[in-house]
């Protein structure tokens, strides 16, 4: 899954890997619509999707905690800039964990 990341790693030494994510990602979208009991997609998207879901799943549930006073278009900006944000951090975690290469490099 890191074989590209590990093979730069190994290959140029960078100081510094970036994990970035943006909003108006289609993949979070699509993700946080299935949340919300939308229709089903492939099954190759639903793998894709089931990867972002813990962190759109618990934008949601956060947003839903923390909501009062928010309009529905802030409320649904906010649980998609939180999502982002989480599954970059879980890819970090990801990485770290299941990279020794990369770990080991850090």
């Amino acid at each position: 899954m890191f074989a590209s990341l590990e093979f730069a790693v190994v290959r140029f030494a960078p100081k510094v890997l970036v994990v970035v994510g943006h909003l108006g990602d289609e993949v979070v979208s699509a993700s946080l619509e299935q949340i919300r009991g939308g229709k089903m997609t492939s099954k190759s998207m639903r793998y894709v999707l089931d990867q972002i879901a813990p962190s759109c799943l618990k934008a949601v549930i956060d947003s839903d905690r923390a909501s009062a006073g928010e309009t529905r278009g802030g409320r649904r900006m906010q649980i998609e800039q939180t999502a982002t944000e989480l599954n970059a951090l879980y890819t970090i975690e990801q990485i770290l964990t299941h990279s020794p290469i990369i770990r080991d490099a850090a």
